[in-house]
């Protein structure tokens, strides 16, 4: 009995020591470090996509977290919903001597969640592990292998996973068919070092110490300057049905049968509702007009991912009794509601966001996270955000504007460009008159006039509440001490896509007292505030996103025993970054008329070009800061 107790105590020891395991980094270029906040030691990704019917991914990726900044960045996760699983994840933890700290042992020490908290409904599931560190720097060793019918979706390789971040050394492995094999689109290979190998059979990706790339204003979406690997199938599978991927064409026409083929009924009352809405309307226009808006009445977005990979809407007929859905379900109801009255339309996918980001036009795939409607009108398409009950006909906005997106058509599927806001449409143009008072006080009326994409960045503000609203305009005028707004109000022209405010406001610290009167910055409701940081030895490209035209027109009426002690020159700068003109008209003894015109010129520039756009904001800043010095006369 003794010997069967010390036996069982040999092994608990035993066991306890085998727990309590320590792992010991291998030797790196110290350099990875330099402006990191962690480093990936290790990683190997093993793709098996050789049967058409099943993709299995095996990952080992081996993280030295440097700092808090860098555990934020470092999420370890995997992805599961009905059609695919994960067989087994885990993640082990060592502080700085390479002891173990915790041991995320099996699926059920994750922390499991819906894809997408904001989803009303979700078939996808995130798997992630929550480790609370009590000291930098410390290691984190994930592993997992997971398995999926659909094989439409090959994650990419990113050996650089973001700013602030290097790589020792990362591997990824990727088994074909020979007779499907496997098409990969390369980006920002170039500078890196990065190898391909390629058999009849596989394809295998090494990069080796690539240092950490820092974050710099004005630069390019990262996708343009980190380097990764896109893949995908000619032939797919997806929820059990195959797919083709040899052309835009095949694959719209795909798209448009397994997507949308069985999701485009309405109850026959809908169909006569919406006929009789635009009986008297005359062009396919005004009735698609009529038809926007009885979408915003009567439906409201939200985000459902379910169906074949999220991709798939609810049913039409499930949107006209709900009315409720999300960019999917809604594009295609309201392309079914335009079917009903022979008006064409075109689903259509994209990459919603702020930043430009293509459909690559040479890699045909399964891209996008958004979807929107054109209708068209010869070589004119007008796009509809059919998400939203607030944005007007044909405006789309800077999340969708000048960029590639996958329309599908009769005929298949076709690349095509969104809408390119010019600078001239992107205007805003203020006119104020001010009156100053003896004692340096001033009151005004400013009325402003917004279009295009400066129009999408106000024409929400009726719906705010007051507080709200006076929120917004002491930060569009930080730098106006202590000032009370009134007589506020709107006018939201959805038709002409023009937004106009009209306020008037009144400070007693704007003008500054000094001893031989007061000092006034003229440009009292656009100052240009930021000027672009320094950049020595800057390596990426200059982006300036959009264009626009500021158009601002400033009455300055002074009372008697004030004066101008002197007016300070006209301006004109030039360059082709935009230009900049000011000018200052004394009209009579009591009024100054200040006039200020500036257009930004959207553009990509090389990178050494940054110090010259630095500059002529720098300019802008100092000039739209000029100063009048008023002058006490008794």
């Amino acid at each position: 009995m003794i010997k069967k107790y010390v036996f069982c105590l040999f092994l608990l020891l035993w066991g306890q020591l085998f727990a309590q395991k320590t792992y010991t980094l291998p030797e790196y270029p110290k350099e990875l470090a330099t402006k990191s906040n962690r480093i990936l030691i290790e990683e190997l990704i093993e793709t098996d996509i050789t049967n058409i019917n099943k993709i299995s991914v095996k990952k080992r990726q081996v993280w030295l977290v440097l700092n808090k900044t860098g555990h934020r960045a470092t999420n370890l996760y995997e992805f599961y919903d009905d059609n695919s699983r994960i067989k087994s994840i885990r993640a082990q933890y060592y502080d700085a001597q390479g002891n173990r700290q915790t041991y995320l042992k099996k699926k059920k020490d994750f922390q499991d969640r819906p894809h997408a908290g904001e989803n009303l409904y979700s078939d996808s599931r995130i798997v992630s592990a929550v480790y609370h560190p009590t000291s930098y720097p410390y290691v984190v060793v994930f592993e997992s292998e997971t398995e999926s019918g659909d094989t439409a979706f090959i994650n990419r390789w990113a050996p650089l996973s973001g700013y602030a971040s290097s790589t020792y050394k990362s591997t990824y492995k990727i088994k074909f068919d020979p007779k499907n094999k496997v098409r990969y689109k390369p980006m920002n290979f170039d500078g890196f070092n990065i190898t391909v190998d390629e058999t009849p059979e596989e394809l295998i990706f090494t990069a080796e110490n690539l240092t950490a790339l820092q974050y710099e204003e004005y630069s390019p979406y990262f996708t343009a300057i980190f380097p990764h690997a896109n893949f995908a199938l000619d032939h797919f599978m997806l929820k059990g049905k195959q797919g083709t991927a040899t052309s835009w064409k095949s694959f719209g026409k795909c798209m448009e049968e397994e997507l949308l083929g069985d999701v485009n009924e309405i109850p026959e009352h809908t169909i006569q509702r919406v006929r009789n809405l635009v009986a008297n309307e005359k062009t396919n226009e005004a009735k698609a007009r009529k038809i926007y808006q009885y979408l915003q009445d009567k439906v409201r977005y939200v985000s459902v991912q379910i169906g074949i990979g999220g991709w798939k809407p609810m049913p039409a007929l499930e949107v006209d009794k709900l009315s409720y859905g999300d960019c999917k379900a809604l594009t295609n109801y309201t392309k079914v509601l335009l079917d009903a009255l022979g008006i064409s339309s075109y689903y259509t996918v994209l990459y919603a966001d702020s930043n430009t980001i293509d459909i690559h036009e040479d890699f045909v795939s399964f891209q996008g996270n958004h979807v929107i409607l054109g209708i068209p009108d010869g070589d004119k398409i007008t796009w509809l955000e059919c998400t939203s009950q607030e944005t007007p006909y044909g405006f789309i906005g800077s999340v969708s504007h000048n960029r590639n997106v996958l329309m599908l058509t009769p005929e298949g599927g076709e690349i095509v460009r969104t809408k390119t806001y010019a600078a001239e449409e992107n205007s805003q143009k203020t006119v104020a008159q001010v009156q100053v008072a003896k004692t340096g006080k001033i009151t005004a009326s400013v009325s402003r006039e917004s279009y295009g994409l400066q129009y999408e960045t106000k024409f929400r503000l009726p719906k705010l509440k007051a507080a709200d609203v006076e929120t917004f305009y002491r930060n569009e005028w930080s730098y106006i001490n202590r000032f009370l707004i009134s007589d506020v109000s709107f006018d939201n022209n959805r038709e002409a896509v023009v937004f106009k405010e009209k306020l008037k406001i009144e400070t007693d610290s704007y003008v500054k007292p000094v001893s031989e009167g007061f000092l006034l910055i003229p440009n009292i409701f656009n100052q240009r505030l930021h000027v672009p940081p320094q950049i020595p030895n800057r390596k990426n490209p200059l982006e300036i996103a959009y264009g626009y035209i500021d158009e601002d027109t400033i009455e300055i009426r002074l009372p008697q025993g004030l004066s101008v002690r002197s007016v300070p020159d006209s301006v004109n700068l030039e360059t082709k970054f935009g230009t900049y003109q000011v000018a200052f008209e004394q009209v009579t003894s009591e009024l100054l008329v200040y006039k200020r015109r500036l257009k930004i010129q959207k553009g990509v520039f090389p990178a050494e070009e940054y110090v010259n756009y630095r500059e002529f904001i720098r300019n802008v800043n100092r000039l739209d800061n000029e100063l009048f010095v008023l002058i006490t006369s008794d």
